[in-house]
């Protein structure tokens, strides 16, 4: 099986890199010039900026979860690693997969325990997928009508995506709130799948929902307990999302147009931003570029281009940049680092029950990623 998924991982990875080559081959790069000559910088910066305030959102989330759950504060040096690991793992991974996981992995490796670091995990993906539905439906609302006799195609992916993060959703709420009856639903589910032949294993499948339960316990306890809280970080999650989705308005003030209000161009990459997020690709490559394309063409006009690559670079290559130079400093820090020969032996050498649980939980995830 796991032969299998890192064969599949394999694939998709080079199919999306031959079709990003292709496009780029394909792409006429002499309207880079006229293009960037008119651009306005400061437009630009800020653009730049909110990128960078929605990573310091996403750590603020982090920073804001971990004391209710481990009892201890974070710094905000630490809950920016934490962030800027998720992002850039999710960046690499089919539909994000690695993201929590992996920062999990580094919560643990600073001494929280795996229990709480899925926890935490499970909060921030809570609230998110609050974030997720609730921009949705406003923006349904305000340019729903609109969009959909414009783009009749991607206004139906993104239905289909909204539909599925409101089922996670609504599983995620139920087994919170009725934990028990939640494993009854589910694993029911499992086994009318199985007879259908499409789970077929379905008593692993049924073991996961088990732990899964068990994990969401603690997130539970924190959420119920915790309302106003829980409010305030769905609010810093609506707030992170919002900031990346201002990103092409101000691309689009920078190369200089004005036509078009920030809400209508706002609305057009929400639902283009949840269409592409159904492209198992990591980074919904060549999905992103093809439905930017295709949404603002009538935009930017002969600006489209430059636009697209300014956009992804700025959305996502940016954060495999900051993110693989953060991970390789960090190896790089520990293989100089060495302890002091003062420090006691029984620091390092102190192996408990509990820790080596932990050890085998880390490898274990770092496993599922590979």
């Amino acid at each position: 099986m796991k032969k299998r998924k890192s064969i599949l991982n394999w694939i998709i990875t080079v199919i999306t890199f031959t079709a990003v080559a292709i496009m780029a081959i394909k792409t006429d790069f002499s309207q880079f010039r006229p293009a960037m000559s008119d651009l306005n910088y400061l437009w630009l910066c800020l653009a730049l900026v909110i990128v960078i305030m929605s990573w310091l959102s996403d750590a603020l989330i982090i920073k804001n979860i971990l004391p209710g759950i481990t009892g201890k504060k974070v710094s905000i040096l630490k809950s920016i690693k934490y962030s800027i690991v998720g992002l850039y793992y999710m960046a690499l991974t089919p539909f994000g997969s690695a993201g929590q996981p992996m920062q999990m992995v580094y919560m643990a490796n600073d001494g929280i325990p795996i229990g709480k670091t899925t926890a935490a995990a499970s909060i921030k993906f809570f609230t998110d997928k609050i974030a997720v539905c609730f921009i949705f439906n406003v923006f349904l609302i305000i340019s729903g009508d609109a969009f959909y006799k414009s783009n009749n195609g991607i206004f139906w992916f993104s239905i289909i995506a909204f539909a599925m993060n409101l089922l996670i959703l609504m599983g995620v709420f139920l087994l919170i709130r009725k934990p028990a009856f939640a494993g009854r639903v589910f694993k029911g589910s499992i086994r009318f799948l199985a007879k259908l032949k499409i789970v077929k294993n379905p008593q692993k499948t049924e073991t996961k929902i088990d732990a899964a339960i068990k994990d969401y316990s603690l997130a539970a306890q924190f959420i119920l307990g915790n309302k106003t809280q829980t409010f305030i970080l769905s609010l810093l999650s609506i707030l992170r999302r919002m900031l990346l989705i201002a990103v092409p308005y101000l691309l689009y003030r920078a190369f200089g147009f004005s036509m078009y209000g920030m809400i209508e161009i706002m609305a057009l990459n929400v639902f283009m931003s949840l269409a592409i997020t159904l492209m198992p690709t990591p980074g919904s490559s060549l999905a992103a570029e093809g439905g930017f394309s295709a949404i603002y063409i009538s935009i930017f006009g002969v600006a489209i281009i430059p636009a697209v690559v300014i956009w992804r670079l700025l959305t996502y290559y940016l954060v495999i940049i900051v993110g693989s130079t953060m991970i390789i400093g960090n190896k790089i820090l520990k293989m100089v680092y060495r302890p002091s020969a003062e420090t006691p032996k029984l620091v390092f050498q102190r192996r408990d029950e509990t820790q080596l649980q932990e050890d085998h939980l880390r490898s274990d995830i770092l496993k599922q990623l590979t």
